[in-house]
């Protein structure tokens, strides 16, 4: 390999490792320390426990924990209709918030037998 072309690359790695600290020091001013010494964020570089927003989609793990239920039973779920899953790819599938709070509401308006 050609000298020029290595040190070209490790002048890049060097430039991107720059970035990256300066990114991270970024990050680090946004960190507030609290009085009982947690750590929270102050903007909104992240979304740290916060519910997932009406439009956002859920994988399948954060429906079973935002439902309690297990996966066998979102897939029942699921074939009877109520949820409509968004297939991503041939194994992933997503949903929106937005149809797991309707079927929340469904469960609502049921009367209890």
């Amino acid at each position: 390999m050609n000298l020029t072309m290595i040190k070209l690359a490790v002048e890049k790695l060097y430039d991107d490792v720059e970035k990256l600290k300066l990114r991270n020091k970024e990050l680090e001013l946004q960190l507030k320390t609290t009085s009982d010494g947690t750590k929270s964020v102050t903007t909104n570089a992240f979304r740290v426990n916060q519910p997932p927003q009406a439009d956002e989609l859920m994988n399948t793990k954060q429906v079973q924990k935002y439902l309690g239920i297990c996966y066998n039973t979102l897939q029942t779920i699921i074939d009877k209709g109520f949820i409509k899953p968004i297939r991503v790819s041939q194994r992933r599938v997503r949903f929106t918030r937005r149809s797991i709070q309707a079927y929340i509401n469904h469960l609502q308006s049921k009367p209890i037998e």
